[in-house]
Order: C-alpha cells, then sequence, then structure tokens
C-alpha cells in the first residue's frame, strides 16, 4: 500500500538521491510513486520530461522503480488550499 512519507525540498543530485536512498532502506520501500506534470491539455511538456528523466536516475542509482502518476501532480496543481 502507497502512503506518502512527506516532502523533500530539493539540494543537489547527489544530495537528493542519497535522502531518498536513506528513506528506501529505512521504510523498506518498494517503489516511489513521481507526480508526472502535463500541461493542462493533457501533452508533456518541459517539466514532464525533466521527471522522466529523474525518474531513471533513481531508478538506476538507488534499484527502486519509480512509477509515474500524472493524475497526483494534476490534482495537486488544481487543489485549492483550505
Amino acid at each position: 500500500m502507497a502512503q506518502p512519507l512527506g516532502t523533500m525540498e530539493r539540494i543537489n543530485r547527489n544530495e537528493d538521491m542519497r535522502r531518498l536512498r536513506e528513506l528506501v532502506r529505512e521504510h523498506g520501500v518498494k517503489q516511489i510513486v513521481v507526480g508526472l506534470p502535463l500541461r493542462l491539455d493533457g501533452t508533456r511538456g518541459e517539466m514532464a520530461e525533466e521527471v522522466e528523466r529523474f525518474a531513471q536516475r533513481m531508478r538506476k542509482q538507488i534499484g527502486v522503480p519509480a512509477t509515474k502518476n500524472w493524475a497526483a501532480a494534476r490534482n495537486r496543481r488544481i487543489r485549492r488550499p483550505r
């Protein structure tokens, strides 16, 4: 079952991967869900391509598959603060 572990602020690629590796090991993570930001018309833009590259780096460096979820990114973008 998927559950959020929190939000990380970017530092740099090496430190980001180190912290992700630590979380994966600490919590026994089997898969990482990554939000895939699509444009409002549903097409991929520059940020979606960056997320794809990031997911590939995670898979190679951490050894855990990364699933891309466009709905999570889209819902977060249009959700209003309460």
